[in-house]
């Protein structure tokens, strides 16, 4: 009994611990002390305005609106787009279309049906996706602070 009394008491310092450090430096501090970066993040409104800004393969369109996500260490806009087009014209046409509107394409390993740009610390994948009923991409805009993540770009990336 005296052991788990002892671990019971260890836990709950460990605990005490943690939600003050929470509370002392806040939840954005802890996550981007793990994460290992002390980028500012971007907001949600820059992101949408980046996806906004990027004109649709001709006679594509959008299915269901934008959606965006805040969770802290990583920050994104997405979307999905139908085509009747090859995938293979959609990639092209994006890898023609994004460098004008300063995006610069990553040297990650991608498969064909992908391709990915960084801009100003924040990345935009372009991903095909099979649909039973048509064909459909993905297009995402996304800042991380986790340097780990494969939607990670350096800041410096222009």
């Amino acid at each position: 009994m005296g052991t788990r009394n002892v671990r019971t008491r260890i836990l709950g310092m460990v605990t005490a611990l943690i939600v003050a450090g929470v509370a002392l430096f806040g939840r954005d501090r802890i996550a981007t002390l793990f994460a290992g970066t002390t980028e500012a993040r971007l907001p949600i409104s820059s992101l949408l305005s980046d996806l906004q800004a990027i004109p649709l393969h001709p006679g594509d369109r959008m299915d269901g609106g934008i959606r965006s996500f805040d969770k802290t260490v990583i920050v994104g806009a997405t979307m999905h787009v139908s085509t009747d087009s090859p995938m293979a014209s959609v990639i092209a046409y994006y890898v023609e279309t994004l460098p004008r509107l300063g995006w610069v394409r990553s040297d990650d390993d991608r498969r064909p049906d992908e391709v990915k740009f960084c801009k100003s610390g924040t990345s935009l994948l372009v991903q095909a996706s099979n649909d039973k009923d048509h064909p459909i991409y993905y297009i995402g805009v996304v800042w991380t602070s986790y340097r780990g993540s494969q939607s990670y770009c350096p800041r410096t990336a222009t």
